[in-house]
């Protein structure tokens, strides 16, 4: 998709870039919706940055980390509390959590 020009609402005409270490450290949020791999090696460079993005990792990458919290927003949003990283669930158990 690298050069997909988009139109949005929000934010004008985008075009989308591959992704940049460099260009998402000085980010505020970053959704990481990738592989295992690429979050394991990614998320915490960026996570371990003072002035770094909160990142949010839809992977199952680190979901069985007992040193990331696994948040559904609508259940235990203070879990993500003063973390730079952060690990969802999938979505079927997050629908699930909500039943």
């Amino acid at each position: 998709s690298v050069g997909k020009i988009i139109k949005t609402k929000s934010f004008g005409t985008l075009t989308l870039q591959i992704y940049s270490f460099d260009i998402a450290k000085n980010l505020d949020v970053v959704f990481l919706a990738v592989s295992g791999g690429f979050a394991k090696k990614e998320a915490p460079l960026l996570a371990e940055l003072e002035a770094g993005p909160i990142v949010i990792d839809n992977s199952s990458a680190f979901r069985y980390d007992d040193n990331i919290p696994l948040v559904v927003p609508e259940i235990n949003v203070s879990a993500a509390k003063n973390k730079k990283l952060i690990a969802n669930p999938n979505c079927t158990t997050a629908i699930a959590a909500m039943a």
